[in-house]
């Protein structure tokens, strides 16, 4: 009897950690599977991190992504930090300029530092960051057809929104970009 009561006692035991281990599926972590990603910061509000956007050429293979972080609380009085990884089969190891611009709207900056170049089988990667007024960048937001355009050395390089960038766009723009319109 004693054995059989140990067994039970045992299965029993054996079954609430298995179902406990098992039973529920946890959620997945962080903003996971979303564009952006947020991070409160004390008084200085909330840190914004959009994920890498993709922007393509219209003339051949070559491609941007786009990063964006910046902090924002109650006003617009910071700026945006704009990380853009170029995968082009010309090497950028400089850039001149470059705007971000759609129908309405039109910014650009000339205050580049390259991160990083590399060769990434036939194609260069190279990654630069730069600041962008934060109220220049929420007002791009208006329109989702983006183009960003590069100048190294006299010559240009051309990305423009996607299908699939353009909707990103609006949902960034629904999230994120609404609360300091």
């Amino acid at each position: 009897m004693i054995k059989l009561i140990f067994k039970l006692s045992f299965l029993l035991i054996v079954t609430v950690f298995l179902s406990g281990c098992f039973g529920i599926k946890p959620e997945k972590s962080g903003a996971s599977g979303k564009l952006y990603e947020t991070f409160f910061v004390g008084d200085e509000g909330t840190q914004y991190f959009i994920k890498a956007i993709k922007f393509s050429s219209n003339l051949n293979s070559d491609q941007t992504w786009t990063d964006i972080t910046f902090r924002y609380k109650n006003e617009l009085k910071d700026s945006a930090t704009i990380n853009f990884s170029f995968l082009n089969k010309k090497l950028l190891k400089s850039i001149d300029s470059i705007s971000i611009q759609n129908n309405d709207k039109y910014t650009s900056s000339t205050n580049f530092k390259l991160l990083f170049a590399e060769k990434v089988k036939n194609y260069y990667k190279s990654r630069f960051t730069v600041k962008f007024k934060l109220s220049d960048l929420g007002s791009l937001f208006n329109n989702y057809d983006w183009v960003i355009k590069a100048y190294s050395k006299n010559e240009s390089f051309n990305y423009y929104a996607t299908k699939k960038t353009k909707k990103q766009l609006s949902k960034i723009n629904d999230e994120i970009i609404i609360l300091f319109k």
